[in-house]
């Protein structure tokens, strides 16, 4: 419900005030990193609403005269974080070229206007509505974005039946899937890097098997099939760190149990992703959530790492320092008690 992106917020205000100066204004700085650095996603429609409201009262308690609530509609969103697919059809590409086009230099921008024959990026058109307060303004923006998103996904020639179902979803707000590339595409089409600086979050605690039971039979199969660190019975954090890693062109740092380090249903992921990637593991003990009796850890992970530090927290909650291990020295399999004896 916001608590990361706020973090984020105030870590990025202090970064702010102290390169200010003397003379800035804290209101006008909030709007600027909320509108330029800050995205975030949650499945739940309710979490996102929270959040968004926790970002303008994290301005108007710095404001004399409270402005209007910034347009978040396409920057806290909702949506389903693991998947960019509907019915098979990969919904990542949606801003290139079309898939039957042979032609590779033939681009396809979402925002071609046939009317006016101009392009435009996803980006500029997204920042026009988030500064946008006049009500009819804002509508028409919101009807232009659909437009032109379905007018892509025509393009791209899918088969009707999933045209038709696409149609009949909220592009922009449903629990089915994510448009990563499409909403963020000014975070994957930066000059020399493509993905977030950092990746923050709290996955789920929900195991493969336990997914049955809650109904979630269809995430379960398309989890299995596309992502490549799933093992055994799992649980849903590994994907979220897979997706993480594969969003992140700089660091991902993850709350999750410790098991997946031990475990079987982990071991694909610890070969392939700890030893290059892996940065700091923080012991936070089973304490850390009062829902989920779980022993937690804070993994930081970023893309090149030569050791891997240790660090828990004593008795009176601070953090002490217990070990760097050289990451090609790691035990396999790993386990966290051998940083910690």
């Amino acid at each position: 419900s916001g608590a990361f992106p706020m973090g984020l917020l105030n870590e990025l205000l202090h970064c702010r005030e102290v390169l200010s100066g003397e003379h800035y204004d804290r209101a006008e700085i909030k709007k600027s990193i909320i509108q330029n650095n800050i995205y975030g996603v949650d499945i739940e429609k309710g979490a996102v609403d929270i959040a968004r409201l926790r970002f303008w009262l994290s301005i108007v308690v710095d404001e004399e005269i409270p402005s209007p609530l910034q347009n978040l509609d396409y920057k806290i969103m909702q949506g389903n974080s693991l998947i960019e697919s509907f019915m098979g059809v990969d919904l990542s590409k949606l801003t290139n070229e079309n898939n039957k086009n042979k032609d590779a230099s033939a681009q396809i921008n979402i925002f071609d206007d046939s009317t006016k024959k101009e392009k435009l990026r996803v980006s500029l058109l997204l920042s026009g509505y988030y500064s946008c307060f006049n009500a009819e303004k804002k509508k028409e923006l919101r009807q232009k974005i659909s437009d032109t998103i379905n007018k892509q996904l025509e393009i791209q020639e899918y088969n009707s039946a999933i045209l038709e179902e696409l149609k009949k979803i909220n592009i922009a707000e449903n629990n089915k899937f994510f448009l990563w590339h499409t909403w963020f595409s000014d975070v994957f089409n930066r000059d020399g890097k493509e993905g977030f600086d950092i990746v923050i979050g709290n996955p789920p605690y929900i195991d493969s098997e336990t997914m049955t039971l809650l109904g979630q039979t269809d995430l379960r199969e398309y989890i299995t099939k596309h992502y490549k660190f799933i093992k055994g019975n799992w649980d849903i954090y590994m994907a979220f760190l897979e997706m993480g890693l594969t969003l992140s062109s700089g660091c991902l740092c993850y709350i999750t149990p410790d098991k997946w380090l031990s475990k079987p249903f982990g071991s694909k992921f610890r070969e392939q992703c700890m030893i290059p990637h892996m940065k700091t593991i923080l012991y936070t003990g089973n304490k850390t959530f009062e829902s989920a009796m779980v022993d937690a850890i804070i993994t930081l992970f970023s893309r090149s790492s030569d050791n891997i530090s240790a660090y828990k927290f004593d008795g009176d909650k601070n953090i002490i320092h217990m070990n760097t291990v050289p990451s090609n020295s790691i035990p396999k399999p790993y386990y966290i008690d051998s940083l910690f004896s």
